[in-house]
C-alpha cells in the first residue's frame, strides 16, 4: 500500500449580490485555470484560520466565513488534497489579486465553460450546481 501524505487545503466560494462566484486564475506558468481562491493550512492554525490568512495574501481583503460547504480530496504526485470549502459573501471590499493572474465574478450559468481546476470542478458538479437556486 502507498503511502500518501495529506494536504490540507481551505478554498473560499464567495458570492456577491448578483449571486455570482469569484473565481481566481492560476498563472500561465501553472496551468492557467480558475479556481476558488484559499490554500494550504500551516501546522499551527485551523482551516478557517488558514483560509483567512490566504485570502488576504491572494486578494488583499478580509473575510468573514459563514459555513463550511463540505470537501473534496484529489490525488496528485504521492499527495492526497484534501480541499475543505468554505462559503462567504462579499463586503465589498477592494479586491488586488496577488497571486493569481486574474479575478472574475462568473454567473453559474456560465461555469460550464470555464477551464477550471479538477478538485474545484469536481466539487462544483458535486455540490454546488444542483443547488445554486437556493442562494440567498
Amino acid at each position: 500500500m502507498e503511502n500518501r501524505k495529506l494536504i490540507n487545503v481551505a478554498a473560499l466560494v464567495m458570492w456577491n449580490e448578483k449571486k455570482q462566484i469569484l473565481l481566481a486564475q492560476r498563472p500561465t506558468s501553472k496551468g492557467g485555470e480558475w479556481e476558488f481562491p484559499g490554500g494550504k493550512q500551516e501546522e499551527s492554525e485551523s482551516l478557517e484560520q488558514a483560509l483567512k490568512r490566504e485570502i488576504k495574501e491572494e486578494l488583499c481583503i478580509e473575510v468573514s466565513i459563514d459555513q463550511e460547504l463540505g470537501v473534496e480530496l484529489v490525488d496528485l504526485q504521492n499527495k492526497t488534497y484534501v480541499i475543505h470549502f468554505f462559503q462567504s459573501y462579499y463586503e465589498g471590499q477592494d479586491i488586488q489579486t496577488t497571486e493569481h493572474q486574474s479575478f472574475r465574478w462568473f454567473d453559474i450559468n456560465d461555469l460550464q465553460y470555464v477551464k477550471v481546476s479538477q478538485g474545484n470542478l469536481n466539487f462544483l458538479n458535486k455540490n454546488l450546481l444542483n443547488k445554486l437556486t437556493n442562494v440567498e
